[in-house]
């Protein structure tokens, strides 16, 4: 029961820092650096087949928690994974310490760790 009432608040950041989101949005982004090809890839959270995240290989990435999936475009900065909402949901870019152990991705949020499982479902 606790981790489900923490997943939900960590869910309810995502919502809430990424407001006003949609899934139509085609405008592009770049980012200084290339993203690292070992991220690029569906992310299930474990325990929570319904929460994911979808990082593409081109920077766009598709992060689905409450609701309808949103798009957002991705890129790792200072060892962190960044994702930021396109400029017409508000450009709000949030960055997040992370650590990857093959096909376990550890998303880690104010000390609480959350993992993700590389999806290789069709």
């Amino acid at each position: 029961m606790k981790v489900n009432v923490v997943f939900l608040g960590v869910l309810m950041f995502f919502t809430l820092h990424f407001a006003n989101a949609s899934t139509t949005d085609s405008k592009i982004l770049s980012f200084d650096q290339e993203n690292p090809e070992e991220l690029v890839g569906k992310w299930m959270m474990d325990g929570d087949d319904e929460t994911y995240i979808e990082l593409n290989s081109d920077g766009t990435a598709t992060e689905k928690s409450i609701g309808e999936p949103m798009k957002r475009f991705w890129s790792v900065k200072n060892d962190k994974l960044c994702l930021k909402a396109s400029e017409k949901q508000n450009g709000a870019e949030m960055c997040i310490e992370f650590m990857l152990n093959q096909d376990v991705l550890v998303l880690t949020m104010d000390n609480m760790k959350l993992p993700y499982t590389r999806y290789r479902g069709h």
